[in-house]
């Protein structure tokens, strides 16, 4: 079987938790805290966008789910993306191993 598209076998949408990290500076103890928080993030094919809503609904039928994003704000995510998928599929030629993402990433900075 030949898929010439190749979301025909992905899912129009995806909902994960990333964990996103904040760092707060405790005065009496003079130190960053590093905290922790699960953040939900949406992810639709851009063809789905319109019909995500029923789509969800479709397979998880105890929930309502809109999405209302401002045009301007959804015309720069399709235009950076389109700008920038580009580069991304770029350097995953050249950067191929974890020394090597390390490497241009640099020195971590450790907060204590």
């Amino acid at each position: 079987m030949i898929i010439t598209n190749p979301k025909a076998k992905s899912r129009r949408y995806d909902i994960e938790f990333r964990t996103q990290y904040f760092y707060s500076y405790d005065a009496s103890s003079q130190k960053y805290e590093k905290i922790a928080v699960s953040v939900p993030m949406l992810f639709v094919q851009e063809e789905y966008l319109e019909t995500v809503s029923q789509d969800i609904k479709e397979t998880n039928s105890y929930l309502d789910v809109s999405v209302n994003i401002n045009s301007t704000y959804l015309e720069k995510i399709t235009t950076d993306y389109g700008t920038l998928v580009d580069l991304f599929l770029e350097n995953l030629k050249t950067y191929k191993t974890i020394d090597d993402i390390l490497a241009f990433i640099g020195t971590k900075t450790i907060f204590e």
